[in-house]
């Protein structure tokens, strides 16, 4: 996935990413990082680390649309795309 790396919202998804979590695109292009990770109160902080730091690698707890919780590890990497930081 892709996201908006000032307020966590996802800009775009691939089919794998759809097919892991469960949810179609439509619902991913309305929803934000903070409705699947399950640590809401550290990803802001990890958001302003990808930032000002362009990566970051980490682990974290997801939840599908099933219920189910999946220990995930992130590489995060900043990209900027028409002065937009993803």
């Amino acid at each position: 996935y892709v996201l908006d790396a000032n307020t966590g919202m996802y800009i775009d998804v691939n089919q794998s990413c759809l097919d892991f979590y469960g949810w179609d695109r439509s619902h991913f292009l309305n929803s934000s990082i903070y409705d699947v990770n399950l640590e809401p109160e550290i990803v802001s902080e990890r958001l302003e680390h990808i930032r000002k730091n362009n990566y970051f690698k980490f682990e974290t707890l997801h939840k599908r649309k099933d219920g189910s919780l999946r220990n995930m590890e992130i590489f995060a990497t900043l990209v900027v795309v028409s002065g937009r930081s993803l």
